[in-house]
């Protein structure tokens, strides 16, 4: 009689065990997602700072070249004539 005592209880416990395994698997798959989701966010993250660098870099060299002394030497090649004299200021007259 022990023995069938035995089964009877392993069997009452068996709905219970397989809930437990259930979760389990579904414990695993969710951390599995998750690193995952970590992992593309962390290369997004990198490419980001990236370009960030490479945007800051562009905007620094157009900036030098952007300067008077910058474009004259850009265009000594060029027959363009250099302005000599300094730019006039337009004021309004009040009439």
């Amino acid at each position: 009689m022990s023995k069938r005592r035995k089964s009877i209880d392993l069997y009452s416990w068996l709905p219970y065990g397989a809930l437990i395994c259930v979760l389990v698997v579904i414990y695993i798959s969710n951390v599995h997602r998750v690193q995952k989701k970590i992992r593309v966010i962390n290369a997004e993250h990198k490419e980001i700072e990236e370009l960030k660098r490479e945007y800051f870099s562009i905007k620094k060299r157009s900036m030098y070249n952007g300067t008077l002394n910058q474009v004259v030497k850009e265009i000594d090649g060029i027959d363009l004539d250099k302005r000599v004299s300094m730019p006039k200021k337009i004021e309004k007259s009040n009439v």
